[in-house]
């Protein structure tokens, strides 16, 4: 198992040499909208609290296989969207988005899917200036391990400490916040939306208690976003985690907790930002 400590945004490889590998030279690094914030000893803290505590794309994905819930492909942001984006915030927001959808897809075996939404991630990656990331040895990994879905995941993992590095190491840390906030809210959309108007059973218990389990993850996703609410996009995106955080979630009094009611709640606020984050 991967520390949490060194796991963040959603990115495929087993060897993601940032830095220096993946080609494409100085063309791909002038093809993106570069916005540079020093991270500061607190906002690293931060995301290191955030990180610990969010549950992984893969592990949000596991929790809905498990409880027998049916793939569902039409929950997902359609991969086809991925040259629609043009800014900074929305390529961001919505790699998270799809590196989330990924995770779902692999986790069900759906190989076909899976393809499509690494390609789109690898598109908005390359766009956001992190085309390493997306090397050809790494797409050639995972398409020689399709159908092998604990190699995939195992990828995925070890992706998520690779970007993290990247992102600090190169002053980016607003737009591993974005990558972030839509790979959590994507997490949360899929699982609230597989709950739908359903009692707790021992079926999706796992998917109740995860959505309650998220109380101190909104909180402290809330409390990095702020650091950048003066960015551009940033400030509507924060005022509604931190409505979520200081509104909803406060109903919740812990995971086991969580009614019917509440999960509604959540899910149609979740539902909100997750609409705005993908048109």
């Amino acid at each position: 198992m991967i520390n949490k400590l060194g796991l963040f945004a959603w990115s495929l490889s087993a060897a993601f040499i940032l830095s220096s590998c993946g080609g494409g030279g100085d063309d791909e690094v002038a093809t993106y909208e570069k916005i540079e914030d020093e991270i500061s000893a607190e906002t690293d803290v931060k995301l290191d609290l955030v990180m610990y505590d969010i549950p992984t794309p893969v592990e949000v994905a596991r929790d809905i296989a498990t409880s027998g819930a049916a793939y569902n492909k039409t929950l997902l942001n359609s991969s086809s969207k991925a040259g629609s984006y043009s800014t900074n915030y929305k390529k961001a927001v919505n790699l998270g988005i799809f590196i989330a959808d990924l995770s779902y897809a692999a986790v069900y075996d759906q190989t076909q899917d899976a393809t499509s939404y690494l390609s789109s991630a690898t598109k908005l990656a390359e766009s956001l200036g992190i085309a390493g990331a997306f090397n050809q040895e790494m797409i050639k990994a995972f398409q020689d391990n399709l159908g092998n879905k604990d190699t995939l995941t195992t990828l995925i993992d070890v992706a998520y400490s690779n970007a993290d590095k990247f992102l600090r190491t190169n002053d980016r840390a607003s737009t591993a916040a974005l990558v972030l906030a839509g790979g959590w809210i994507e997490g949360m959309y899929i699982s609230t939306q597989v709950l739908g108007n359903a009692n707790k059973s021992a079926e999706n218990k796992s998917i109740y208690e995860r959505v309650g389990s998220q109380k101190l993850s909104v909180s402290n996703l809330a409390s990095l976003l702020e650091d950048y609410k003066d960015k551009e996009g940033f400030g509507s995106l924060y005022g509604s985690i931190a409505a979520l955080d200081t509104v909803t979630y406060k109903k919740v009094s812990g995971p086991s907790n969580i009614s019917r009611a509440q999960v509604n709640e959540i899910s149609k606020s979740v539902n909100e930002i997750r609409s705005e984050m993908v048109k």
